[in-house]
């Protein structure tokens, strides 16, 4: 579950995408990864893109490469080499409550990467497009202030 939670904590990508990622959509040398259509599965909102890969994210998917081989076309798959239905998720959900949180799964990594991507400098219209969204209203849902860091921003002000 490590390796499948590094790559969704540095790409943002949705439960469904990540189990409907096949090795194909990863090219290693210019470090992306494509959310592409699938001849039975389509990205939300018909919102095929392309996702820069971080060095962790990379690693991890090297990782996942090395570790598990290639069982088949998807990079996350079932011990047959088929590819996961909810599974993927929920064996997320039990890792978040195996270590001790309430809750927690794919989803969540996805709101956090969209709070740190923020937290790094990033801004809310790429956001909005590496997240596959259409309206910007959705993005917005996933922001969580820091009171921390808005502490800080209001004592630069003065």
């Amino acid at each position: 579950m490590a390796r499948v939670k590094a790559i969704a904590i540095n790409t943002g990508l949705r439960a469904r995408e990540l189990v409907n990622t096949w090795w194909n959509d990863i090219d290693f040398e210019k470090a992306t990864i494509r959310v592409s259509q699938k001849p039975d599965w389509k990205p939300k909102d018909y919102e095929e893109r392309v996702i820069h890969l971080n060095k962790a994210a990379l690693q991890a998917l090297r990782d996942q490469k090395l570790k598990r081989g290639v069982l088949g076309r998807h990079i996350f798959c079932r011990q047959d080499g088929k590819k996961y239905g909810r599974g993927l998720d929920v064996a997320m959900c039990r890792a978040f409550v195996w270590a001790g949180f309430d809750s927690g799964g794919l989803h969540t990594l996805r709101h956090t990467f969209a709070t740190r991507y923020l937290q790094k400098g990033g801004n809310l219209e790429d956001l909005r497009d590496l997240l596959g969204h259409s309206d910007i209203r959705t993005t917005q849902r996933y922001l969580h202030g820091d009171s921390e860091e808005q502490r800080r921003t209001i004592d630069r002000l003065g």
